[in-house]
């Protein structure tokens, strides 16, 4: 769906499929880049998942700190964390090429299959 409504990249992509042998397709790294960006816009699980927190974590704001108590449920959108600007320069726009040289704090922040699986005990 974005490469359709983003031809200037699915024509690069296509250029640099056809200019690789058909076996190397596979390493193509902008191909992997428009699949982490796609990713990244449109993911699998946008809404997230529920998870108890296993100690208590500190978190620092404007104001001062609040702490988050062992075994509360915590839930974080993915999309919040797919789209900060803080992490992400232009967060709406579809740029494959943001990958190329892609900081750790973009890499964790992408998580388009959620969390893993969900285990909440009803105690």
């Amino acid at each position: 769906m974005l490469l359709s409504k983003h031809q200037e990249i699915q024509d690069k992509l296509r250029a640099e499929l056809l200019s690789m042998k058909t076996a190397e397709r596979s390493k193509c790294a902008y191909m992997r880049n428009v699949v982490k960006e796609t990713s990244r816009l449109l993911p699998v699980a946008p809404l997230g998942t529920a998870r108890r927190i296993g100690r208590d974590i500190t978190c620092k704001n404007n104001i001062g700190s609040i702490i988050i108590p062992k075994d509360s449920i915590m839930y974080v959108p993915t999309m919040l964390l797919h789209r900060n600007p803080s992490v992400f320069d232009r967060p709406k726009e579809f740029l494959p090429e943001r990958w190329e040289n892609a900081t750790e704090e973009m890499r964790a922040s992408v998580m388009p299959f959620s969390f893993g699986q969900v285990r909440i005990d009803q105690g």
